[in-house]
């Protein structure tokens, strides 16, 4: 009897396959049995595992199409701080969620979506890509500390934060465009931290950041907006250029879409129609301590189509009047004719400038060195400088913590980051 109870659990152990993640290699010449391309790689690899890719000799980009079907899956650079170049697309499929890529560099045209994603969860970080990220509306992604080279990140959930966005030659209605989608409400969407250089010379109808969202609440904050010098004839030949277009914003009550803490500047004269449009038909705004650095604009510094009776707007400093401001209204907080002529593409201010703890002076919008609020990109707990993070090593992506405590009372922070 005892034999066979050993037979059978010898048995159940041999006959019982046990799965660990692993790395999978990718190498050009399959040195090490190293899979010599990433879709072979892909194609071998099972949920959570690694794609470590050693950058191609004569820094030669690996020319294929990946598609990612597995859950968990991480596809990074085998060297700390070299990103390996792809010439292709990427495509995250529904069963990829919770997937990442990271340290590449894609090149594309840019009419082309560079990279598609259908999964929930899926994270793009420290890539720099030609081209598109389009985000399927009923997912969430994380886009995080990424350039982006003339193409744009359209997405309906999650967050862009730290990206470098170049534009020179325009793709759709947007730079950054938080589109709407038939998803379940209540979650908020963040762009936090980012700098765009907005620099084409032909538009129509093209904004920096455009909001159109009435699903998720809205939290737009500490992005540098840079309008450049080929933009100068944009308006004379027929097209419209803007910084922040609101066309809608979630109806949730006591919750109000943020706009807070942004700087839009210029390099020399700029072709920017309005450097804020808002044209809602629905939704509340909370409009707060930006800068609108734009003198030259060729029209003014807000226009209001609709007057929603739901409007902030605080603390603003801005140097050209409002113009058709309608329901932003001159309330003895914010600055017009403002001497906070931030700096094209650092958004650096002027020494003693009225910006300069110029903002909201309640505590929970005080900057990190405890000050006063400084208005435009720097200021509050979310200050750009944040969000220039090193591309190796351990790093914080993103934290959300609660701007009140109360003593005796619990409160959460929750925080994003990488231990590669």
């Amino acid at each position: 009897m005892k034999k066979l109870i050993l037979a059978a659990t010898l048995f159940l152990v041999l006959s019982f396959k046990i799965s660990f993640a692993v790395d999978r290699i990718v190498e050009e010449t399959g040195t090490g049995g190293a899979y010599t391309s990433i879709t072979t790689a892909l194609a071998a690899s099972l949920n959570g595992d690694r794609i470590v890719i050693i950058p191609r000799m004569g820094n030669a980009p690996y020319v294929e199409n990946i598609t990612v079907v597995r859950s968990n899956l991480k596809i990074l650079s085998a060297t700390p701080g070299t990103r390996y170049l792809l010439q292709g697309s990427v495509t995250f499929t529904t069963t990829a969620t919770g997937s990442m890529l990271m340290d590449a560099e894609i090149l594309s045209g840019f009419s082309t979506s560079t990279i598609t994603n259908n999964a929930n969860d899926v994270r793009i970080t420290g890539c720099k890509v030609a081209g598109n990220i389009i985000c399927n509306k009923a997912n969430n992604i994380y886009i995080d500390n990424d350039s982006i080279y003339d193409g744009k990140i359209q997405l309906s959930k999650g967050r862009v934060t730290g990206c470098t966005i170049q534009i020179y030659h325009t793709v759709g209605s947007a730079a950054i465009y938080a589109a709407t989608a038939s998803i379940t409400a209540g979650d908020t969407l963040f762009i936090i931290g980012n700098r765009l250089e907005i620099n084409p010379s032909s538009a129509f109808n093209y904004s920096a950041i455009l909001i159109d969202n009435h699903t998720q609440i809205m939290y737009v904050a500490n992005n540098l907006v840079t309008f450049g010098v080929n933009t100068a004839g944009i308006t004379s030949g027929g097209g419209s250029l803007y910084g922040i277009t609101i066309d809608s914003l979630k109806v949730l009550a006591g919750y109000y879409g943020a706009i807070i803490n942004n700087t839009l500047t210029q390099d020399s004269i700029a072709g920017v129609s309005y450097p804020i449009y808002d044209a809602r038909f629905y939704g509340p705004v909370d409009m707060e301590n930006n800068i609108i650095s734009v003198p030259n604009c060729i029209r003014s510094t807000l226009f209001d189509a609709f007057s929603q009776s739901l409007t902030i707007f605080k603390y603003n400093h801005y140097i050209k009047a409002l113009g058709s401001a309608g329901s932003f209204t001159a309330d003895g907080t914010n600055t017009a004719a403002s001497n906070a002529l931030a700096a094209p593409y650092t958004g650096i201010l002027p020494a003693g400038c009225d910006a300069i703890d110029g903002g909201n002076p309640s505590g929970v919008y005080t900057d990190i060195d405890l000050t006063p609020n400084d208005a435009g990109c720097f200021g509050g707990s979310y200050s750009l400088a944040n969000f220039t993070v090193p591309e190796t090593g351990a790093r914080v992506l993103f934290m959300k913590a609660p701007r009140n405590t109360y003593i005796n009372l619990s409160f959460s922070i929750s925080a994003d980051g990488l231990a590669k």
